[in-house]
């Protein structure tokens, strides 16, 4: 390919620069890859423009500019390339070097999706079933979400599931919730594997099970995923499904707490009131101390019951505070419009669903 190349063969530079890329054949060279695809792009080639905005995008082989990866995506996706439509879809789905436009988004992954670009499907559907940049069409959403998971594209059955979990789009059917979870979960979709242990904690179409699904959230925990970690965390302080561990309770709950979960923030704050020594050998004052610090980060986090509970600190003088009736007034406040604008009474986190979206 080399010579050709060398020779102004555009599908040619094409597979040079593949080849340096990938190193095949060759000692790998960004660089060379960059400056192959950069020749063939110009010859009009789509797929090495599409290429040439990924290097771009990257900053492989040159240094990223977010103008120069849209301009090649433009030319690749005018060329009608699915890839590069779908690219410039989520650029504008997320405001990346373009002003967002949700209608513009939407344009673009229209394009791809009609092509069967899964991404595409996946993500048009995502905005069909949000009512972002088009008019909120539910079964439309389902529509796409399932051409996406019959090819086998994870976020799409992860999405699908969820959709018949909970009714929207389509008749609710856990059953076939838990036949797409799964396939999704095969695949190791953390959002599928959570929720698969939400199905067996609720007794979704089957009886409940909550060996099972602390066995689900054990393995979505593993892979960092917040709600997950806070869930195995109730399930090790209840028993539920494991034995009783309020040592190991406390390890999950603070792992999400760092990862931002209001409920594990909650949780954690709690466990330092009720049984600080699960947590530390430290004095009362400085688990007080600690408690009050995870409550407050759970009320910035929009946690009613955490609000409430801050409430009662100042108006009782509780964790090592004194009293005092504007905190007090305030924090009450906040709880009443958090708890009026829908906030959960499940305090503890364990039923909230997650629905996961990915466009690459």
């Amino acid at each position: 390919y080399l010579k050709a190349a060398r020779q102004n063969n555009p599908i040619a530079q094409l597979y040079t620069a593949y080849s340096f890329e990938k190193g095949l054949g060759t000692a790998k060279n960004s660089r060379e890859a960059f400056n192959w695809y950069h020749r063939a792009a110009k010859s009009g080639i789509p797929n090495a423009q599409y290429k040439l905005g990924y290097l771009y995008e990257k900053g492989i082989g040159v240094r990223a500019s977010p103008a120069q990866a849209l301009l090649w995506y433009r030319k690749a996706a005018d060329d009608g390339l699915a890839g590069a439509q779908t690219r410039l879809g989520r650029a504008y789905s997320e405001g990346w070097g373009v002003k967002r436009d949700d209608m513009e988004a939407a344009r673009w992954f229209y394009k791809a999706a009609e092509q069967g670009n899964v991404q595409a499907q996946t993500a048009l559907a995502w905005l069909y079933e949000t009512g972002l940049g088009v008019g909120k069409d539910e079964r439309r959403a389902a529509s796409w979400y399932t051409k996406a998971a019959e090819k086998g594209y994870a976020p799409a059955q992860n999405n699908l599931g969820y959709l018949y979990d909970s009714g929207t789009g389509v008749m609710q059917d856990f059953a076939a919730a838990r036949k797409w979870y799964e396939a999704a979960a095969a695949q190791g979709n953390v959002s599928a594997l959570f929720n698969l242990g939400q199905l067996h904690y609720l007794g979704h179409g089957a009886p409940q099970d909550y060996a099972k699904a602390a066995g689900w959230f054990a393995r979505a925990a593993e892979q960092g995923h917040p709600k997950a970690l806070n869930n195995l965390g109730m399930a090790y302080l209840d028993g539920m499904g494991v034995a009783m561990d309020r040592v190991r309770a406390g390890q999950y709950f603070l792992k999400a707490a760092k990862r931002g979960n209001a409920h594990a923030q909650y949780n954690l704050a709690i466990l330092y009131v009720q049984h600080p020594a699960a947590l530390t050998k430290t004095n009362r004052a400085k688990t007080d101390a600690l408690a009050l610090q995870w409550f407050g980060k759970s009320a910035a986090n929009g946690h009613a019951a955490a609000m409430e509970y801050l409430a009662d600190v100042y108006r009782y003088g509780k964790l090592g505070q004194r009293r005092n009736a504007r905190l007090a007034e305030k924090w009450q406040r906040q709880a009443n419009a958090a708890f009026a604008n829908g906030a959960r009474v499940d305090t503890h986190g364990v039923v909230a669903n997650r629905l996961a979206f990915a466009t690459a």
